[in-house]
């Protein structure tokens, strides 16, 4: 018995190292344990024979006469075989002795709990493999009753059956930011640096800036999702996010209702960034319109969320000021001469 349950710590150990998913591991461990009772059972049949002797029941059970005259090792495998066959329901030769009687029976025992076993592992595995799949149709059975209820338009409809597909296709659904909002703060932290720390040193504002000042920024970056045709920022509107494209395509755009009327400035790709003069003015106003073109994963840096952050790093926030001022007068002069 400590054996078996020093068996499922090295299951539990080896499933960790092994990175294993918890569905496999059930599959692992329960083939292990079948595979241990055989072994024993196998010894056990050996013991019966022994200790019935060489008669005429041993023969008629074993269907083998002269079995003590055979090598151990085909004995062993001998054995295996019959606990088998007797486990899954196929041997059909009678017991004879009252060990034979006995041991029948106990085989009889480990192979329908075997059996039972298996049919629950199964089922439950089936139902734990399918169970992300049930909750997104209840998801979306619940989303199409307040649409009808709410009687939103079909075009709408189908934007937002959309982003949904979207969602379960790329993460299974998976809500990201509330994920790592359970972490703890320092794990927040690495989590976050690992994911978006290239994207926050490409941005020139924060080349300056030290490893602290980094990572108080990246735990407050917000990811979001948005279908193609969104509209990110329009011109002229009050600017209070800044924007970093982890996947996915945006067009910096002329202002036009239809999408072919469109002049398109330029394109901004994975690790681009827009956006930051709103972080650093207050009430600045966008400069242009962005628009995506394709489905986009992007991380989003809130206003006051970097007050919050400046307030604690006042060096270095001074120094972000210069070179935002810089870079803002350098495309206001861009944008007169265009004029």
């Amino acid at each position: 018995m400590l054996r078996v349950v020093k068996l499922s710590w090295y299951f539990d150990e080896l499933g960790k190292i092994l990175q294993i998913g918890h569905n496999a591991q059930r599959i692992f461990r329960f083939t292990i344990l079948i595979m241990w009772a055989v072994y024993w059972l196998g010894c056990v049949w050996n013991l019966v024979i022994w200790g019935d002797g060489e008669t005429s029941s041993t023969w008629y059970w074993t269907q083998h006469p002269g079995l003590s005259d055979e090598p151990a090792g085909y004995r062993f495998l001998l054995g295996v075989y019959w606990t088998l066959t007797m486990m899954t329901g196929y041997g059909s030769v009678l017991p004879q002795s009252d060990l034979q009687i006995l041991f029948s029976l106990m085989t009889v025992v480990v192979g329908v709990a075997g059996n039972v076993g298996v049919i629950g592992t199964l089922g439950s595995l089936i139902q734990n493999l399918d169970s992300s799949g049930a909750a997104f149709r209840q998801k979306m059975d619940a989303v199409n009753d307040y649409m009808r209820y709410r009687k939103i338009s079909a075009e709408m409809q189908a934007r937002i059956k959309e982003y949904y597909t979207y969602l379960w296709q790329s993460r299974r659904g998976l809500d990201e930011a509330r994920l790592i909002q359970e972490l703890p703060v320092y794990l927040q932290e690495e989590v976050s640096l690992f994911l978006n720390k290239e994207i926050i040193s490409k941005v020139p504002l924060f080349h300056e800036c030290d490893e602290q000042f980094k990572s108080a920024v990246v735990v407050k970056l917000i990811p979001t999702v948005l279908l193609p045709d969104s509209f990110i920022v329009r011109k002229g509107e009050v600017g209070r996010e800044m924007y970093f494209i982890s996947r996915g395509e945006v067009q910096v755009v002329s202002e036009a209702k239809e999408a072919s009327e469109r002049v398109v400035y330029a394109t901004l790709r994975d690790g681009s960034f827009f956006g930051e003069v709103a972080l650093l003015f207050n009430d600045s106003r966008r400069t242009a319109t962005v628009v995506t073109s394709s489905f986009c994963d992007l991380f989003v840096l809130r206003k006051e969320d970097f007050d919050l952050i400046q307030e604690s790093f006042p060096d270095q926030s001074k120094a972000i000021h210069k070179a935002a001022q810089k870079r803002y007068n350098l495309q206001l002069q861009n944008e007169n001469a265009e004029e």
